[in-house]
């Protein structure tokens, strides 16, 4: 009977060795796939840090020439407030040697003023308008940077918690 029982070990013993090599197999093809994944987030992820790269030049460039508009109207606006001192400086001169002259030169000082501040109040509001804009396309970029970073975020997040 001891002859009988042995070759039913080794056919047991044999079934169990295949079956943990399939087990083997089964596990090397599910780690391989998850490799894959984790390669594929990974240069999705670099993707996104590049494109956050591009947007974030991008953003400094249109700061750098809000900076330089800001500082051209700023120019034109001190040009204009002086040429119109100077304008009516000028006017009142000519108004204190004239006594009949004196209301015509204080009108046109007074115009000459006013013209000014016009100039100048439409630099401010054309600055202000292209505030406006940049501001509402930084937090648009800003926004969309934040998503992809927080998308990129979760999947790893799903990893470490498995």
């Amino acid at each position: 009977m001891t002859a009988q029982k042995k070759p039913w070990l080794w056919i047991s013993i044999a079934g169990v060795a295949t079956l943990v090599a399939i087990g083997l197999a089964v596990w090397v093809v599910l780690l391989q796939g998850d490799l894959d994944d984790a390669r594929a987030e990974t240069e999705q992820a670099r993707q996104a840090s590049e494109q956050a790269a591009a947007e974030t030049d991008t953003l400094s460039t249109q700061i750098d020439e809000l900076a330089s508009a800001i500082g051209d109207a700023s120019d034109r606006l001190d040009t204009a407030i002086a040429s119109g001192q100077q304008n009516a400086d000028e006017l009142r001169e000519k108004a204190g040697s004239r006594g009949d002259e004196l209301a015509a030169a204080q009108e046109e000082a007074q115009a000459a003023i006013v013209a000014a501040q016009e100039q100048a109040k439409g630099a401010i509001d054309a600055l202000d308008t292209r505030l406006t804009e940049l501001s509402g396309q930084l937090k648009a970029k800003l926004a969309d940077v934040k998503a992809a970073a927080s998308s990129d975020e979760e999947p790893a997040a799903d990893e470490d918690g498995s």
